[in-house]
């Protein structure tokens, strides 16, 4: 059976997915960056649920900085096998964070 864990950070919330497989899924990712001890015991819950499987999908709800801005924190310490997002290329709503989503994308290539 799937559990389903949500963290509640701001405005941009993560979640994760425990399939009753190996697949492990990641949705958003940001952390309290101004509250070091919380962002490390969500990284630790994490890795306790996620146990030897790898990321299987990490989903992007929308390309904006407090949905993605600890992705690369996230792929340090994990190996992320895909990625999606549901903002195409281009989309008027996504241009402002773009350049955001794109760097971060470089840095975990």
């Amino acid at each position: 059976m799937a559990k389903i864990k949500s963290f509640s950070v701001g405005n941009g919330d993560m979640f994760f997915i425990e399939h009753g497989s190996d697949n492990f899924t990641i949705i958003d990712c940001s952390l309290p960056l101004d509250d070091v001890d919380r962002a490390v015991g969500m990284l630790q819950e994490l890795e306790l649920h996620r146990g030897k499987k790898g990321i299987t999908r990490f989903i992007s709800t929308h390309p904006d900085q407090d949905h993605i801005g600890c992705l690369k924190i996230i792929d340090d310490n994990n190996s992320i096998a895909n990625f999606i997002t549901s903002a195409p290329v281009g989309a008027p709503h996504a241009m402002p964070s773009q350049s955001v989503f794109f760097t971060v994308l470089r840095l975990t290539a």
